[in-house]
């Protein structure tokens, strides 16, 4: 005969909090709304053990909602940053505190991309002969993470295909990963945690880069500033995911925030202010091996896009007048009755007293 124990019973309101009367839990059992961790301790985030840990967020089941914004939030400006189940918590339950699975009927998915297939993982299978590791070692030990698992399954989703090799740096170079090859196999691990972030935030740095080609002509053009901050916010979230993937599998973080006062359950819970704090933080913390602090290595590079950009579009512009187009398509030798260049010509056209027709451009 099989006896069975039961761990918990409960009716939950809406919102995920235990309805007292009507729930039974015993004390070792750990987990409740939507199979989360249950933080017991009653002066928790929250209070009242009433809060969750969904792994990028933590949630209040009292309050019904996320204590921290959304980590991705900057790239998907069209949802509220204290997002849930990507604001269908009917359809949809919330998985990770980023991304929402549907439970009804079809609906799309929060971070669903254009792309139409799924994403794929590839390993290049290196052997490291100085440290005694593979690329699929690294691998093995990542994904004991649920962070990584939850990270690589985000970019399977947005249709991202990536290939994890080896090389004498840790880089990404979209969409490849590269692990450093003198590292030993659990700093290669925590060098693809960082890696795969900056991978996840691949679409923000293009976008920056983007911004900073086209600040010469844009009306709202990207300050310099802006992409210093930019730049550095997503070297931030590498370097908190690093940090959190290291307390998850005991390893030692190359950058110890705990000894900056910054907690697991801190930085969830303030993502935003922890972000903002080490960006200003790190801007002149440290120097490359040129001797710039990032501050001045991500300066000089939005200069050289600026400049980029303005060259690019002096470039199309002597296309355009090489063809002999004005901005209204007129020819510029075209002229009018009067003889003088007609109205919408090219700058070349002059007015009755000789002078450039600037005024018609």
């Amino acid at each position: 005969m099989q006896i069975w124990s039961i761990n918990t019973v409960k009716s939950n309101s809406s919102f995920g909090s235990a309805i007292q009367s009507r729930s039974y839990a015993s004390g070792a059992y750990r987990y409740g709304f939507n199979g989360k961790e249950l933080d017991k301790d009653e002066e928790g985030m929250g209070g009242g053990g009433s809060t969750y840990d969904y792994g990028f967020r933590i949630y209040n089941a009292q309050l019904g909602r996320f204590l921290s914004i959304d980590p991705l939030f900057r790239s998907y400006p069209w949802y509220t940053t204290f997002q849930f189940a990507g604001n269908r918590p009917i359809q949809s339950i919330d998985i990770d505190g980023l991304e929402d699975k549907p439970t009804t009927g079809e609906s799309p998915d929060k971070k669903e991309s254009p792309a139409t297939k799924e994403g794929t993982i590839k390993i290049d299978p290196v052997y490291n002969k100085g440290n005694g590791w593979t690329t699929a070692t690294v691998l093995e030990n990542a994904r004991k993470s649920s962070r990584i698992q939850q990270q690589e399954n985000l970019l399977k989703k947005q249709g991202v295909d990536i290939t994890i090799t080896v090389a004498n740096v840790t880089a990404t170079a979209h969409p490849v990963i590269y692990l450093k090859s003198n590292s030993d196999v659990n700093t290669a691990v925590l060098g693809y945690a960082w890696e795969i972030m900056n991978a996840i935030n691949d679409s923000r740095f293009k976008k920056l880069e983007t911004q900073a080609k086209s600040s010469g002509v844009d009306a709202n053009p990207l300050s310099r500033d802006a992409f210093i901050n930019g730049k550095l916010a997503i070297e931030v979230d590498a370097m908190i995911n690093e940090y959190l993937v290291a307390l998850e599998l005991g390893l030692t973080p190359r950058v110890n925030l705990g000894a900056m006062g910054y907690t697991k359950e801190y930085i969830i819970k303030n993502y935003a202010l922890v972000s903002k704090k080490l960006v200003t933080k790190m801007r002149t913390s440290g120097k490359n091996g040129l001797g710039e602090t990032p501050e001045q290595a991500y300066g000089k590079q939005y200069d050289t896009l600026k400049k980029l950009g303005d060259d690019e579009r002096k470039n199309e512009d002597k296309k355009s007048n090489s063809t002999g187009t004005g901005s209204t398509g007129s020819s510029s030798t075209e002229t009018d009755s009067t003889g003088t260049g007609s109205t919408g010509a090219s700058s070349t056209e002059t007015d009755s007293t000789g002078t450039g027709n600037n005024e018609k451009r």
